[in-house]
């Protein structure tokens, strides 16, 4: 007797549109810097200090690194960053909520300029961008700015907000370990764990491929019952 698989794949299929709906999604690449080689998705810019990775990890998931922003002013300005940009991009809903989440730490923070003339000279900047349709910016917002002193124990930072009326470029998020032009400024800031979920729409191209794949195994079964027949 041949059996019938025309029922599985016409529900499989019903499933599969149904996934073309927007949902809930987390869109960072690389989110504990466990990857092969590490930051991989992850734009670098030195700027005057260091990025590399170190054997620690943040409390919001198992892993085994963490990147590490030294600053160091001695030499001159210094302000290294790390960025992910324009994820999703296409696939967003306008307006919809996000919720960003990070785990961060800091092993080494100059005293000297926590008072005086030096205050709030040494912070740690987690930027969030809703970056418009074409080449048209962003719309920006501070999640931590100056002066934010991060501990000497991991914290894990949340932040609820929502895209901006035109979320067609993507989203992008930028962490920086800031001593501006200070000499005396030495930071070094962890980061771990870092996730961005928001409402995303599968990309109909995807959705189209799969759908067409299924139809064509759905013909073929056709074809065969009937030849059994």
């Amino acid at each position: 007797m041949t059996r019938d698989f025309t029922r599985p794949l016409v529900a499989g299929l019903a499933v599969l549109l149904c996934s073309g709906a927007a949902h809930a999604a987390q869109v960072v690449p690389n989110t504990g810097f466990e990857a092969p080689d590490n930051l991989t998705g992850w734009l670098q810019f030195p700027l005057g200090g260091t990025i590399g990775l170190v054997n620690d990890n943040g409390p919001s998931a198992p892993g085994t690194q963490a990147v590490l922003l030294s600053a160091n002013a001695s030499g001159g300005a210094s302000f290294p960053q790390i960025k992910v940009e324009r994820l999703a991009a296409g696939l967003l809903t306008n307006g919809a909520p996000v919720t960003i989440s990070f785990d961060a730490k800091s092993t080494l923070q100059t005293q000297d300029i926590t008072a005086g003339p030096f205050a709030g000279n040494v912070v740690f900047i987690a930027e969030f961008f809703t970056e418009l349709t074409g080449d048209n910016g962003a719309v920006n917002q501070i999640l931590l700015g100056p002066p934010t002193f991060l501990t000497q124990e991991w914290q894990t930072f949340t932040y609820n907000t929502f895209l901006s009326a035109d979320a067609g470029g993507g989203l992008s998020l930028l962490f920086k370990a800031d001593c501006g032009g200070t000499p005396t400024c030495r930071f070094d800031a962890l980061i771990d764990n870092v996730t961005i979920d928001t409402t995303v729409v599968p990309a109909p191209a995807a959705v189209w491929l799969l759908g067409t794949g299924l139809l064509g195994l759905i013909g073929r079964n056709v074809v065969r019952r009937r030849t059994a027949a």
